[in-house]
């Protein structure tokens, strides 16, 4: 691993100084700071549902007895989790598991006292539902934000566009909405960094075929990918639908980038395919697609590869040089994604 890192260490210095290395934030870790600020105000209800799944988890009689009761009330048993606090979306998940078998449990504190004593009282209950509301695009952000076999880095403005207004929405709801306080905490930190993704953003959604301008201002484009779920909580919220357009640049440079602006967005393809067809067409910009699209919105793929490495160059195999090390992890890659099947087929 020390050469490893000698090696790595050595990369990214050369590639610093000759300026083509640049810093993009995790999408992730960003939303990651801002549930963890806003989720500071239900720390107290958070803290008793961790208390409740801790002693049904740790209890088997108390889980077959849930198992029985969600039979009854022809729910699915959900295994109760404790979550890992570092890591918001666990919270997220233990959350929405206690809400789904929220009959069930209610049927175990009756039968039993120590689990009563735990239950969450009607003021929490309502607190942990819109808890819920709340956080689920966020979680389901950052699991399309994740990926590692498809681009990202376009849809981050999409998907933060998306879930500010969605904060902004339950902040002025006037149906009684409590947890009004929460959404503008996690909105408030978001607004932070928005700069940052801004600027790191910007080209890649133009470049982004699927998009283009149509992130600038408010525009409502037909969609049947995973986009969707953010296409219906803002029809929710609005019900306009605006088309941008691009005023003609006068300068005879901006010829192929205007011929690109002109053509309709296309939501059904898959960004670095269709540039890949379009590259005769549009010589410079498909090269520049292939160097912003290609960059991940988060660390998780890196992460996941360490942790891969970590499984491999362990204490008791801590001497492989670096080529096969490399080569070990690539050929493993390889393999799980039946690249070399691929390849034999082609």
């Amino acid at each position: 691993m020390l050469v490893c890192g000698r090696k790595l260490s050595e990369e990214f210095e050369k590639e610093l100084n000759n300026l083509t290395f640049s810093h993009y934030r995790c999408s992730a870790h960003i939303l990651n700071l801002a549930v963890k600020q806003g989720m500071e105000i239900v720390d107290q209800e958070i803290v008793e549902v961790r208390q409740l799944m801790s002693k049904i988890k740790n209890s088997v009689l108390l889980c077959d007895e849930l198992r029985e009761l969600c039979v009854i009330e022809k729910l699915e048993y959900l295994r109760p989790e404790i979550d890992i606090e570092t890591r918001w979306n666990s919270t997220y998940y233990m959350l929405c598991k206690l809400q789904r078998m929220e009959t069930a449990l209610k049927m175990l504190a009756a039968k039993h006292d120590s689990v009563c004593e735990l239950m969450p009282d009607v003021e929490a209950w309502t607190k942990i539902k819109e808890t819920v509301i709340i956080l689920e695009p966020l979680e389901r952000a950052t699991k399309n934000l994740s990926g590692s076999l498809y681009p990202t880095i376009a849809d981050v403005r999409f998907y933060f566009n998306e879930i500010r207004d969605h904060l902004k929405y339950c902040v002025e709801r006037e149906d009684g909405f409590g947890q009004y306080m929460l959404a503008a905490s996690i909105n408030e930190k978001l607004k932070e960094y928005w700069l940052i993704i801004d600027n790191n953003t910007t080209i890649s959604s133009i470049l982004d075929p699927r998009n283009k301008i149509s992130l600038f201002e408010p525009a409502s484009l037909p969609s049947t990918s995973s986009r969707e779920y953010f296409r219906q909580l803002k029809k929710r919220r609005i019900g306009v639908t605006a088309e941008t357009t691009l005023p003609p640049s006068p300068s005879p440079d901006f010829a192929e980038i205007e011929r690109y602006l002109a053509l309709p967005c296309d939501e059904n393809v898959e960004a670095l395919l269709w540039w890949q067809a379009h590259s005769t067409e549009f010589p410079v910009l498909s090269l520049m697609a292939k160097d912003y699209l290609a960059i991940q919105s988060t660390s998780v793929a890196c992460e996941q590869a360490f942790s891969v490495a970590g499984n491999t160059i362990t204490k008791v195999r801590n001497r492989l040089c670096p080529e096969t090390a490399r080569a070990s992890l690539c050929t493993k890659s390889w393999i799980e994604n039946n690249i070399g099947e691929q390849i034999r087929l082609k």
